[in-house]
């Protein structure tokens, strides 16, 4: 049995490299859903598609990074995020930790680095969906009629 390919929210304000982004992780065997601004990325999260990773610049419009990390945290706690900044002070560094993203890529973005960092965020995902099925009860624990 083959794994579905993994779905990806990216969020990128500026139209060149979410384009590029989109275009490479395809490529790579994702699916890629790729929106200009938070607020179109909210609309098709409220509409109930579900989204293994999200891949976000840290600066986009309508909203600032810290909410975007939050709105994130608030919809699935558990989706590795994976942000993406060309603000790379210890203030930025610090907003990024706090919200639990596990990994942030320096602008400009090698679009292999960003193929790397999505395996490794799908890889987590698909952990954390193993480790929140429910587990049957094992054979030599069945209670016999003997």
């Amino acid at each position: 049995m083959t794994e579905r390919s993994a779905q990806v929210l990216l969020i990128d304000g500026d139209d060149g490299p979410r384009r590029a982004a989109r275009w490479y992780l395809s490529r790579a065997g994702f699916e890629v859903a790729a929106f200009g601004s938070s607020e179109e990325a909210r609309r098709a999260v409220g509409g109930g598609k579900f989204f293994d990773v999200v891949v976000s610049d840290l600066r986009i419009r309508g909203t600032d990074g810290a909410a975007l990390l939050r709105a994130c945290r608030a919809l699935n706690a558990r989706v590795p995020l994976v942000m993406i900044t060309g603000d790379t002070s210890n203030r930025t560094a610090n907003i990024v930790a706090e919200q639990g993203a596990l990994l942030c890529l320096a602008k400009p973005v090698d679009l292999d680095e960003l193929v790397d960092a999505v395996q490794e965020a799908t890889l987590v995902a698909r952990q954390r969906e193993r480790d929140d099925q429910p587990r049957g009860i094992p054979r030599n624990r069945r209670r016999s009629g003997r």
